[in-house]
Parts: structure tokens; C-alpha cells; sequence
């Protein structure tokens, strides 16, 4: 809080709690359930009593009044301010345009008695010049009125400041002056300031009271826009007020010297209060007395006034100032550091946030308040020379925000974002309290059911819970038939890119590594956000996909729910496949872009290209040949629509830019670009086309990592045919519908044909089988949107739309989400204690050795050369540290092992390979015999169903630990980060600045003067 309230043990004095009391003609008679509720909660006398009289005989009010350029707002001012009861003394009125089109107005206010007096002013005075010409010529008038009139017995006199843009109720000045007289101490005190509303709305806060940030931020004690109903019912101690409706005892304006002339408007009163704390004066709220401000000066509609054009940089540049003129010493020079730096901070964030105009404000503001330092000197002098007590040095501290306010508000920010963000995936959108309480909202029927009562909802919650529960909060490392373990460290994950064999490693492991960042380099964490998460991320990119394209209601979600469990029925998650992982989430991702950056224009669609030039990027880095389809899609878009020709080619430009490092290796082998992350782990087992085409992947079993039952992923992927094929019936000219059926006919025909192939991958040419889970994401995703599209509107009786919808969800449950948790449970993505057994990895920490690991099964023996930690992410890319005809002996030499063992020279020839351990696991005892009678090989002990031996002889080529990322390796790793991060902000949303207060003061521009009863409804 940066406000104290006023209790009444206060010893500054006792003030009596007010009752807040709506004012006649403030009431709302349009809408009863409104006004029913902010009376239940304003606190109103009971009936029968009435308030104890107070004596305003004692007090002499003399306004002031500055216009400046006024004729659109001027009239519904005066007109408020001629029903005032009590009126003010005196209303002097400054006309800062003279001669200007407000002029006939005040004349004809003066004669019409409205005005007591009107003062020339001069255009280029701020609102402190003008209220000082004001008081003088009041001042030289009561002389004058002293001379001829009989001695009045003495008043306390006070100063009433008034803005040309109000709307004043009958009791706002009566209040104020009820609330200083029977406070007794109160020496400035204010209204509370009320957006102007429309005769059918709630009443909302402008402001109340004002502090001010060590950044010069101003900090309103009540939440701008908020309604009023009853919650200010006490006054509060503040730093400062706003000037418009400020009551100041003379004396008290006479002891500070009035407002400081050199902050001209908006922090003024703010300025003057932290004068009057620090003083020892009294400031504070009176929420009872109520003003309508327009604030047509922050809404820039006063160009040639001291707010200029631009209201947002000068009232940036004053409150840095007025922080920079309470500052002594050592503390001042820290402040403007503080100040300088901050701004440039925000103005290099509101670039990134795309708000230009604000990043301007900013920089509009750093270099008035650099440019000042005249007027800056003056305004410290000021201060100086202010009277000062202690107490009231401590009170104005503790009134203005701590140090880490700016901390919380943009925590707060960041927070509101998150939380607007999850309302638009919900769909639900933001709802006010009044709508809550309007005639609107009472009895609605068709109100969204809570999420708990959604079953396709609940069915993405079971997945989810089941995927955490089933596999992975097991301790030990994530690892599956195509996952290896993660990297655990910030060097160890981006070492796997930085150290490539011919430079920078594939992009997807940079990718890893840079997600992993945050986490401490946990790139196993990462793993596991995206395997065990991926059900419920590609959930939300699903639904936000569909319903860009005009999907909507149950479609919506059960569509949305078949993408989520696609990875699962292909049998994809259960190997651990982190290219459909990462595609079923960057997919829809993709569409949304796609869509924004076709359909809409400007800065929007902008954004769109680089959303899709980073939604392209990931796709691209996991499985490669998804560029050359990309460049086409492109070029034909660029020749059908010329204006989208530039951000066609940022789309494919960007991502081509970005992953150009790696295109020499994928030219030198060019079976990679059809295959994901490590390769050589992927199935080699061909499967029919029938059985792809209805979502059957290779592999030997189910329970092995190979194929999900034909029963489990044809009846989803057969029914996705189905309903493709009634869409294609029904809107058979619908463009999403046409264009996904021919997305899916290619990428089904592509993952056909590339299943298929065998191809050679880095870094030693081994053969592998290109990966078909990409391609039939993207076959059965452009299923799925022509489906939706066709089941959209359909025309159906409520009983047969219900009977399918339970159809539906029983087929997903039964088919989806009964299968993840059973393979879950059972499958082949598990945790294990470590990489390696624990005595060899201590081992190969202590001494630089490697291990030569063996896997005999069915088939050939397949083994790796491992070093340091093990096997992880990347390894079977980056190679294992031996050329390649020393791979070859390997290889020989493992095939005689477990055929029929070696001999020392055998032993000798691992050694000089730097092997120390020989671990094999899947051993039949023939397979044992012939390894145990190698000499030179000591038999170690069994490791949970394998065997270790020690290789005796001293190893001759230790493996030496990398040397570190090359100067020009790193140089262009940092080039591609920040192409990156360009990517990455131009594709985010935009900030942009409240548009709401200017609209709300342009409230009446056109209309002329209206009835004063209808502006202060």
C-alpha cells in the first residue's frame, strides 16, 4: 500500500468515518440491478438518521479554474459547476488561449454570474503559472472589494483547483469542506476522481490518491477503472493528489509556495503533496466528494499545451524529475543512474514488444529529462528551501512504494498475461463483475459448463495424469528404444551442439540446449516436459489451431482431443520420438500463423510470417525435408498474392538462414534430411502401406517399441478417414477442407514412399530407415482439419448430435487414453538409475577410459564406443572419437568376441583404444564363455542382467576431453541465437498503448454541451 488510512486513534489527528453518500443526480435510475448492487455493498445511514450538521460558515473557497484550448469540454464544466451547493467565495477562471473559441463562453459565464472573474493567460504557461496568475488577480480583487466593503469577520481560507475538463456533482465541494472542518487537521485533501460514463454504466475510478515509484512511476492507491461501489469509504493518508478538484488550506499554500512551476502539469499535485508530508501537513483522500475528469491532456488531445503531443513522455519525464529533486549527494548521482538506465530498459523492452510508439515515449522522455537540468536544478531548490519536520520525512517514505515495487508490477504484468492468455485457449473470455450482477447474466442457460464437466476435457486430464503417474515421477533417467538419456548440465547440453564433428551440431540439439538454459542445462528435464506434458501442449495448439480456422463448440474440443492422443496411437511417444513430440506441438502452431499471417494485414500479418518462419524452424530442425514442401507452398503463395510475396520469403527465408550452418552436412549426406534426432535409433523395420495409412508404425512388437495394435490405431485413424471423407461430401468446395485433404493425400504418400528407403546419415554413413511419424502427423493432422471443418454447423437432432458426441468419447477413451496408460505402464519408455552401471561411471570420472558397450538379441550385435557420462542425446551423431577404420575393427572385434572370444592381441588392441570396461547385456551363456576366455579380460560382476569385464592392460589412447567450442564455432552460434530471439519477438504478440483514455475523453467532443444531469449520469 503506498496509503495509510486515518484511524481514528490517530494522533494526528480524529477524524470521523464517513458514510458514503451517492449525490442526487449521480444515481443510475436506467439500471436497477446495478444500483441494487453497489448499494449492497456502499455502507448508507440508517433510515431515520440523519448526519450531524456541520458548520462551513467558517471557510472562504476561492477556485480556480484554468482553460486551455476548452470549447468542447468548457461548456459541460460550467454548467456543473453553476449548480455547486455550497458554491465557492470566488471562481476565478484563467483562460490560458484567449481570444481562442472558449472566450465568448467565459464572457457570457462572467455575465451570467457563473464566473467571478476571468484572467488572460499566456498559451506557453503550464497549470502551476496559470493557478498563480489566478490567485493574484483574486488577490489584487479582494483588496479592492476590502477597501469598500465593511470588515468580515476573519475565515480560513482555501484554494480550490479546478480543471476546464469536469463535470462537477452539486455536493463535491460542500464534501470536502464537511471533511476538513470536522477532521480539524487536514491541510490538502482531494476528490475522488470518476471516469464519465454513459447513463446505463457504473460509475469507475480515474484515481483517488497518487505516490510516486523510485522510477518516477506514478502509483494510484485505487486500481484505475475499477467501479465505485462503496469500497473507498474512509479517507487515507497519501502522498499527493491530483489537481484537478485539489483543496489546499492557504496558509499551507503560502508556506510550500504553491505548485512548483517546474513540473507544468500531471505530477504537480503529486509534487506538492510529498512537499506538504515532508512539511508535516495532513494529505488526504475524501472519497465521499466525487469529480468527473476527462483527463484530456493524458489522451494527447491538447497538442499545443504543456502536455504536448505526446502525454505519456512528459509525464514520464516529470515524475523522473520529481523523483530526481528529492534526491541529495551520492544518492542523486545513484538515482540517475538508476532513472537512466531504467528507461533505457524499457525502451529496449517495448522494441522487443513491438510498440514503437511507446519505445519513443520512453526515449522522448530520457531525453527531456537529460535536456532539463536547469528546470531539474530549480525544482531541487525548491525542495530544499520547503519547510521540513522529521516525522514528516518518515511519513513520506513510508508512503511511497518500496524498492521492489517495480519487481511486482511486472511480475503482476507477466502474470495478467498468462492468465489472458490461458482465457483466450479457454475460450471463456474475460468477465466483470458488473456483468456478473447485470440482468444480462442472471438466469443464463447457456453458460458454459465448468471444465470438470467436459469429458473431453477430463479425458485430456486422465492422459496427462496418467502419463505422470505411469512412467514418469519414477527416479533415474528418461530412456526409451528412440531416446537416449539427456544431457545434465549447461556444458554438457550445449557442448553436444557447440562440438560437432565438422563444427556446429544438428539444430535440434541447439534447440535442446537452449530450452534446457533456463533449467540449468537440464536438458533430461526437458525431455520430459515435452514426453510427459506433449498430450496436454498439443492439446492447447490444437484447439488454438481449429479454432482459427472457424471450428467451434464440441468439434472443437473432440478434434482437438484426436490430435492430442496422435503421438500415442502412432506409437510414437511410447518410443520416446522426440520429432513427434516436438511436431504435435509446433504443427498447429504452424496453421495459426499460417492463418494470421494470410488473413490479416499490417502488423499482424507480419507477425504471422515470422510465426511461421519459427514454427517452420523446429519442424524443420527435427525432420529437414519438410523445407523443400515449405519453399513451395511459399512460392506459389508469393506469385498467387503479390502482397504477401515479402513475408512469404521471411516464412522460408528465416528458418533456411538460420539452419544454413548444417546445410554442407546434409548436402554431403542428404539421407539425413529425411530422417529425425539420432537416426540410427530408429525403427529399421519396414511395415506395408495399408498399415500406414491407418496408423501403424514399424517395428517388431508393441511391447518392444513397434507397432500399436491394429485394433487400437486403426479404429482412430479409420474413423478420421471416415469423417475426412464426409466433410469432403458435405463441403466439398470449403478451402480448409480442400486444402487439408490435400495436405494429408501427400504426406501420407511421402511417408509411404520414404518408408521404403534406407539411407546413410552422419557421422560414418550407417544406414538407417527414414523416419514416417512426421509425415503421418501431417497426413492425419490435414485429416483431422478437413473433418472439422465438415462437421462444423452440421444439421443434426440434439439426441443423434449427443449419441455421437458419447460415441466419440467412449472411442477416445476406450482407444486413446485406456491404451497410454496401459503402455504406460508396460511399455518401452522407462526409467533407469543411471546410463551406465555406477561403478563404471565413477570410473570413467576418475580415469579417462572408455567403455565399449555390447547388446546381443536377436540379430546382429549392436554396440557403442561410450565415454564420460554415456550415452546421451546426440552422441550417435557426433560419433564416438575413432576414425572410421577403426570403427570397422571394432565392429570385427566385437563379432569375434561373442563368437568365439579373442586373444591378447585382442585385449591389446581395446587398450590401445582406450578401453577399460566391456559391458554386454542380452548374453546367452555361450556368448559368456566365449568373452570370459579372452585373456587380458578380468570378469567383473553381474549388473542387473548384464556383465562386466576390466579390460587388464593399461589403456594406451585415453580419450582426451574436448577442447571447447572453436572461436568461429561459438561466433556463429551467438549469430544464430540472435536471429533467433528476432525471430522469436517479432513473432509474439505486440504491445500497444491503452487506446481507453483517449476514447473516454473524446466522450461528448461532437455533442456540444450536453444537460448536466446526463454528464453526470
Amino acid at each position: 500500500m503506498v496509503s495509510d488510512r486515518i484511524e481514528p486513534g490517530d494522533p494526528a489527528g480524529t477524524l470521523p468515518e464517513p458514510e458514503p453518500v451517492v449525490p442526487p443526480g449521480l444515481e443510475d435510475t436506467t439500471d436497477a440491478t446495478t444500483s441494487a448492487f453497489a448499494a449492497a455493498w456502499a455502507r448508507h445511514d440508517e433510515p431515520g438518521e440523519e448526519p450531524e450538521p456541520v458548520d462551513l460558515s467558517g471557510e472562504h473557497v476561492t477556485a480556480v479554474l484554468v482553460a486551455h484550448d476548452s470549447a468542447t469540454w468548457l461548456p459541460s464544466a460550467l454548467t456543473s459547476l453553476a449548480t455547486l451547493d455550497p458554491p465557492p467565495d470566488r471562481l476565478v477562471v484563467v483562460d490560458n488561449t484567449p481570444g481562442g473559441p472558449s472566450g465568448e463562453l467565459l464572457q457570457q459565464a462572467v455575465r451570467d454570474g457563473v464566473v467571478d472573474l476571468l484572467v488572460d493567460g499566456d498559451p506557453g504557461h503550464g497549470f502551476a503559472d496559470a493557478v498563480a496568475a489566478g490567485l493574484q488577480a483574486a488577490e489584487r480583487a479582494a483588496r479592492a472589494q476590502t477597501a469598500t466593503a465593511a470588515r468580515a469577520v476573519p475565515r480560513r481560507e482555501w484554494i480550490w483547483l479546478l480543471h476546464d475538463d469536469v463535470v462537477a456533482t452539486p455536493e463535491v465541494l460542500g464534501e470536502l469542506l464537511r471533511h476538513v472542518v470536522a477532521a480539524g487537521d487536514v491541510d490538502i485533501t482531494g476528490p475522488t476522481l470518476l471516469r464519465p460514463s454513459r447513463a446505463n454504466q457504473p460509475r469507475r475510478l480515474w484515481d483517488t490518491g497518487i505516490s510516486v515509484s523510485g522510477t518516477g512511476r506514478a502509483v494510484a492507491s485505487a486500481e484505475t477503472g475499477e467501479v465505485l461501489q462503496g469500497q473507498l469509504d474512509r479517507p487515507e493518508r497519501v502522498l499527493g493528489l491530483s489537481t484537478c478538484g485539489l483543496l489546499v488550506r492557504r496558509e499551507v499554500w503560502d508556506a510550500l509556495g504553491g505548485l512548483a512551476p517546474e513540473v507544468p502539469v500531471f505530477r504537480d499535485g503529486v509534487e506538492l503533496g510529498w512537499r506538504a508530508t515532508r512539511a508535516g501537513f495532513t494529505v488526504t483522500t475524501t472519497p465521499t466528494a466525487l469529480l468527473v475528469h476527462r483527463r484530456v491532456g493524458r489522451a494527447g488531445l491538447r497538442p499545443a499545451s504543456a502536455a504536448t503531443a505526446h502525454p505519456a513522455a512528459v509525464d514520464r519525464s516529470l515524475g523522473m524529475a520529481t523523483v530526481w529533486a528529492h534526491r541529495r549527494g551520492a544518492a542523486a548521482a545513484l538515482t540517475s543512474v538508476r532513472l537512466v538506465w531504467g528507461c533505457l530498459l524499457r525502451m529496449v523492452g517495448f522494441v522487443l514488444g513491438k510498440a514503437p510508439d511507446r519505445a519513443a515515449d520512453e526515449w522522448r522522455a530520457l531525453r527531456h529529462f537529460l535536456g532539463s537540468r536547469p528546470a531539474r536544478q530549480r525544482l531541487r531548490q525548491r525542495v530544499e528551501q520547503a519547510p521540513v519536520a522529521g516525522a514528516g520525512v518518515d511519513r513520506a517514505q513510508r508512503l511511497r512504494p518500496r524498492w521492489w515495487h517495480s519487481l511486482a508490477v511486472g511480475a503482476e504484468w507477466a502474470a495478467g498475461a498468462v492468465s489472458d492468455r490461458f482465457r483466450a485457449l479457454s475460450g471463456h473470455p474475460d468477465t466483470s463483475l458488473d456483468e456478473l450482477t447485470g440482468d444480462d447474466f442472471a438466469g443464463r442457460e447457456d453458460a458454459a459448463p465448468p471444465w470438470w464437466r467436459t469429458p473431453l476435457l477430463l479425458l485430456v486430464a486422465l492422459v496427462a495424469v496418467a502419463g505422470v503417474f505411469g512412467r514418469w515421477v519414477v527416479p533415474g533417467v528418461l530412456t526409451s528404444t528412440q531416446l537416449l538419456p539427456g544431457p545434465a548440465g549447461f556444458e554438457a547440453s550445449w557442448s553436444r551442439y557447440l562440438d560437432g564433428p565438422e563444427g556446429l551440431g544438428p539444430p535440434w540439439l541447439g534447440l535442446l540446449a537452449l530450452l534446457a538454459t533456463p533449467l540449468g542445462g537440464h536438458a533430461d528435464w526437458v525431455v520430459v516436459v515435452l514426453l510427459a506434458g506433449g498430450v496436454v501442449l498439443a492439446w492447447a495448439a490444437a484447439r488454438a489451431a481449429l479454432r482459427s480456422l472457424g471450428v467451434g463448440g464440441a468439434t472443437l474440443l473432440g478434434c482437438a482431443t484426436v490430435w492430442a492422443l496422435l503421438p500415442t496411437v502412432l506409437g510414437a511417444a511410447q518410443r520416446g520420438s522426440l520429432l513427434a513430440a516436438g511436431w504435435a506441438v509446433a504443427l498447429p502452431l504452424l496453421v495459426v500463423a499460417g492463418h494470421r499471417m494470410v488473413r490479416r494485414s499490417g502488423l499482424e500479418s507480419t507477425r504471422g510470417a515470422f510465426g511461421v518462419a519459427l514454427s517452420l524452424l523446429v519442424l524443420a530442425a527435427l525432420l529437414p525435408a519438410l523445407l523443400l514442401p515449405a519453399a513451395v507452398l511459399a512460392a506459389v503463395l508469393a506469385w498467387r498474392r503479390l502482397r504477401l510475396r515479402w513475408r512469404a520469403l521471411v516464412a522460408v527465408g528465416a528458418p533456411l538462414l538460420l539452419l544454413s550452418p548444417w546445410l554442407p552436412d546434409l548436402l554431403a549426406r542428404p539421407g539425413r534430411a529425411l530422417t529425425g534426432p539420432d537416426p540410427v535409433l530408429a525403427p529399421s523395420e519396414p511395415v506395408a502401406a495399408w498399415r500406414l495409412l491407418l496408423g501403424q508404425t514399424p517395428g517388431a512388437a508393441w511391447s518392444d517399441g513397434g507397432p500399436v495394435p491394429l485394433l487400437v490405431c486403426g479404429s482412430l485413424c479409420g474413423l478420421l478417414w471416415l469423417l475426412a471423407l464426409v466433410a469432403l461430401v458435405r463441403r466439398g468446395t470449403d478451402r480448409p477442407v480442400l486444402a487439408g485433404w490435400a495436405v494429408a493425400l501427400t504426406a501420407l504418400l511421402a511417408a509411404v514412399v520414404v518408408s521404403r528407403l534406407v539411407v546413410a546419415v552422419p557421422p560414418y554413413g550407417d544406414p538407417a530407415r527414414p523416419e514416417v511419424t512426421g509425415w503421418l502427423l501431417l497426413g492425419f493432422g490435414g485429416l483431422l482439419v478437413a473433418a472439422a471443418r465438415g462437421l462444423s454447423g452440421l444439421p443434426a437432432p440434439v439426441l443423434l448430435r449427443r449419441a455421437v458426441s458419447v460415441l466419440c468419447v467412449l472411442t477416445l477413451l476406450g482407444v486413446g487414453t485406456l491404451w497410454w496408460v496401459f503402455d504406460g505402464l508396460t511399455g518401452p519408455v522407462q526409467r533407469r538409475d543411471a546410463a551406465v552401471p555406477a561403478f563404471i561411471a565413477t570410473a570413467m570420472e576418475q580415469t579417462p577410459v572408455r567403455t565399449l558397450a555390447v547388446e546381443l538379441g536377436q540379430g546382429e550385435p549392436r554396440w557403442n564406443l561410450l565415454s564420460g557420462d554415456g550415452p546421451r542425446l546426440g552422441d550417435t551423431e557426433r560419433g564416438t572419437g575413432v576414425t572410421a577404420a577403426e570403427r570397422d575393427e571394432l565392429a570385427r572385434t566385437v563379432v569375434r568376441l561373442v563368437g568365439t572370444g579373442g586373444d591378447e592381441q585382442l585385449s591389446a588392441r581395446l587398450a590401445e583404444l582406450g578401453v577399460g570396461y566391456l559391458w554386454v547385456t542380452g548374453a546367452d551363456p555361450a556368448a559368456v564363455t566365449a568373452i570370459g576366455t579372452t585373456p587380458g579380460l578380468q570378469v567383473g560382476s553381474d549388473v542387473e542382467g548384464s556383465r562386466v569385464w576390466t579390460v587388464t592392460a593399461a589403456p594406451v589412447r585415453a580419450p582426451q576431453p574436448p577442447d571447447g567450442p572453436r572461436a568461429g564455432v561459438t561466433a556463429l552460434a551467438l549469430l544464430q541465437l540472435l536471429g533467433l530471439l528476432a525471430v522469436v519477438v517479432m513473432a509474439a504478440p505486440a504491445l500497444s498503448r491503452e487506446d481507453e483514455e483517449e476514447l473516454v475523453a473524446r466522450r461528448g467532443r461532437d455533442a456540444g454541451a450536453r444537460p448536466v444531469e446526463e454528464e453526470r449520469r
